[in-house]
């Protein structure tokens, strides 16, 4: 549904401009003086940078709108920043190479508006395309961009899959097996369709140190073959009629940190290159993706901009005539998205305070395995007038639960609140990446959350030529 901007003054507004303090903030950079718990967040001043100041004016507005409603209604929501998100894809385009090609990860964020954004981006060359995982994918993404720009991987791909990918006539395919080569092989001869492919390898990569949320190198793994017998693959792949070899895919981990550990992971596929003598003729080489964000806002997330000049270093001389490949997705597009959700009770069990949340793991999955968001609280506007008193915490370490019946239905773990009541809003940043993907919607059947996205023609404006006023909003499902 659609509706106009209220005319009414912009407390959120004012808020991600940094001029006032509208909620409690719960990032996790501080501690409050004197107390001497590990919390995992800390009290506002005015000094510390918070999340929302990131914000775009539309996103902004829309947040403020939704925030008006009343919590009664039991309302969640994602809100996709789409024009932050059009801001990252191209300063991270701007720090690479001439020859990397940047494929964003749509496994990360499949929304459909982020995605049409995506290939708005392509199509301007700030992206080479997008990379997909499964044939759903493929469908999806075949509506907003030609098969030259679409790349294909996933570990366990059916006949009916590779016939689908190659039916929509995608760029190249990523194999994973032996077994995965004669299988395609076989579908591209049934369709008359030779096919461009590059070959995983599950790289023997020292991984020591690197505090990866997945680690994917050295490792017995479902993905790629090993590096013993990544010649024995490429062989089969060259004998092949239908198959063109072009290049190799790999990926370290999930999650790094520090630049330098991102490069020493590139030069230990550079050196593949050399060590496996049937890599020689490689023309494409698929470093994946796995550059970590902040969730912490401790400061530290990778530096895209050291990793660029590393990779421009690197890139260069012999490996000049390549084609790499890159395939970022939460670095795209994790910090520009929000899940909001209303408080609906607060209680004590065992000496702690137990916030109750309309949402859940349902929603946002990704704090059960990976810890806590970065967190907000917006005040709400409206207190249930049915309440004889409205259940409140203060300057108080809390656990925040959802509505499943699931022991583990934990937004968030020991999160350190300044002030939190029924009838506020919870707003969980770096929501962007892995958010509802990976979330078990379907279990005990609840509500789905609302989609946010500023409307399309505020989108199309400058960023910086927006005006507040009377600006055009649409949540969108």
């Amino acid at each position: 549904f659609f509706f106009e901007a209220m005319m009414r003054p912009r407390e959120l507004l004012r808020l991600c401009s940094g001029h006032i303090r509208r909620g409690a903030s719960t990032s996790t950079a501080n501690q409050p003086a004197g107390d001497s718990h590990q919390h995992a967040g800390y009290i506002h001043h005015p000094e510390v940078p918070r999340f929302l100041h990131n914000m775009s004016v539309p996103a902004a507005q829309l947040l403020d709108d939704f925030t008006s409603r009343s919590t009664g209604e039991g309302l969640s929501a994602y809100l996709h920043d789409i024009p932050s998100m059009r801001h990252a894809v191209r300063d991270f385009s701007k720090t690479m190479p001439q020859n990397v090609s940047v494929y964003y990860a749509v496994k990360a964020n499949a929304n459909r508006a982020v995605v049409a954004e995506m290939a708005n981006l392509a199509n301007a060359g700030h992206l080479a395309g997008v990379e997909l995982a499964s044939l759903g994918e493929v469908r999806m993404c075949s509506e907003y961009f030609n098969g030259s720009q679409m790349i294909v991987g996933g570990p366990s791909k059916s006949e009916a899959a590779l016939m689908g990918v190659l039916e929509a006539g995608v760029r190249q395919i990523h194999v994973e097996s032996y077994t995965e080569v004669e299988r395609l092989e076989y579908v591209a001869r049934q369709l008359g369709k030779p096919v461009e492919v590059l070959l995983r390898i599950n790289p023997n990569f020292d991984t020591k140190g690197i505090p990866f949320t997945c680690q994917m190198g050295q490792v017995s793994s479902k993905f790629g073959v090993d590096e013993e017998v990544a010649e024995k693959v490429v062989q089969r792949i060259q004998s092949s009629d239908w198959l063109r070899f072009k290049g190799i895919q790999t990926m370290g981990g999930c999650g790094f940190q520090e630049a330098s550990q991102y490069l020493r992971y590139v030069d230990f596929v550079l050196g593949l290159l050399t060590r496996i003598p049937a890599l020689a003729e490689a023309e494409r080489v698929n470093l994946g993706g796995g550059f970590g964000i902040d969730y912490s806002l401790e400061g530290k997330g990778l530096d895209m901009h050291e990793v660029g000049r590393g990779l421009c270093e690197r890139l260069t001389g012999r490996n000049a005539d390549r084609e790499f490949i890159l395939e970022p997705g939460r670095w795209l597009v994790g910090p520009y998205s929000y899940y909001v959700t209303p408080v609906l009770d607060i209680k004590v069990s065992g000496g702690k305070p137990i916030v109750l949340v309309a949402g859940g793991y349902h929603h946002l999955y990704r704090p059960v395995h990976c810890g806590n968001h970065p967190l907000e609280v917006v005040p709400g506007l409206e207190v249930p007038k049915y309440l004889s008193q409205v259940p409140r915490v203060e300057r108080s370490v809390v656990d925040i639960g959802g509505a499943l019946q699931s022991p583990s239905d934990f937004l968030a773990r020991d999160q350190f609140v300044e002030s939190l009541a029924v009838g506020d809003y919870l707003v969980f940043g770096y929501a962007g990446a892995y958010g509802i993907e990976l979330s078990p919607t379907n279990f005990l059947m609840h509500a789905q959350p609302v989609m946010l996205v500023p409307q399309e023609e505020v989108l199309s404006q400058p960023r910086d030529g927006l005006k507040k006023e009377n600006i055009k909003l649409s949540m969108a499902h």
